[in-house]
């Protein structure tokens, strides 16, 4: 940042994509706790990065995770 010039910016609004606790689960009111947690965190996120994606165990743990059938994997 020095190469812009230094500091000039002190109020940016940033989001949480590394500040983490362990998750006790895939359920959406885990995300929730999870999400609930973060954002008590005296860094004041203002949004909170999720992976919430196919390439997790959630569409074969999730009942209705997503419409159709799930493919299982070879």
């Amino acid at each position: 940042y020095k190469l812009l010039g230094g500091k000039v910016r002190d109020k940016v609004r940033v989001y949480n994509g590394s500040i983490r606790q362990k998750r006790t689960g895939d359920r959406p009111e885990d995300y929730a706790a999870d999400v609930k947690w973060m954002m008590e965190q005296p860094q004041n996120f203002f949004m909170i990065k999720q992976g919430i994606s196919f390439h997790s165990n959630m569409k074969d743990t999730i009942e209705g995770f997503h419409y159709g059938v799930t493919q299982k994997k070879a």
